[in-house]
């Protein structure tokens, strides 16, 4: 699994025209997936977005996090420079969420979550006033292979359904 950490970027959706900036550049994605149950948008990027970005592989952890294990997260909260926090902990996990202790910033939505050995656990999906909500990594790889089978040529303008 690869991780595209951006060095200055952000993706935007403006009247059903998505675009995704890195640096002063606009990219268009060429497919696109959304995963309902896990709440989960994919894109793929063209050949030449990758040219800005430094991309780390991941390997994702099989088992889930045990309650009480510290946690790293990464994201963007108020900069265009990737923050890390250190020291989140698990208070529940299942096949379908794991829950952390505390609210993280919105810019950490998207961001993964690494155990203390950078193993890949999930992504963070929200926040609550008092704890934060992350796919775990399982449901992340079953997305990818479901984008793999059902994502669809990216068109404007881009219609979400319910």
């Amino acid at each position: 699994m690869a991780l595209a950490q951006k060095t200055e970027g952000r993706s935007y959706l403006n009247g059903g025209t998505m675009r995704i900036r890195v640096s002063s550049l606009a990219y268009t994605p060429q497919r696109f997936y959304l995963d309902r149950p896990s709440d989960i948008a994919i894109m793929e990027m063209p050949p030449d977005f990758w040219k800005k970005l430094a991309v780390v592989g991941l390997q994702p952890q099989a088992d889930l996090p045990a309650v009480e294990e510290v946690v790293k997260v990464w994201g963007f909260p108020q900069t265009t420079l990737p923050q890390l926090k250190i020291g989140p902990r698990v208070v529940m996990a299942t096949s379908e969420m794991i829950a952390l202790n505390e609210p993280l910033d919105g810019g950490y939505s998207g961001g993964p979550v690494l155990n203390m050995n950078d193993a890949l656990l999930g992504m963070v999906l929200r926040s609550t006033d008092r704890q934060s909500r992350v796919v775990p990594s399982a449901k992340l790889v079953q997305a990818l292979a479901d984008f793999e089978r059902k994502a669809v040529p990216y068109r404007e303008p881009l219609e979400i359904k319910p």
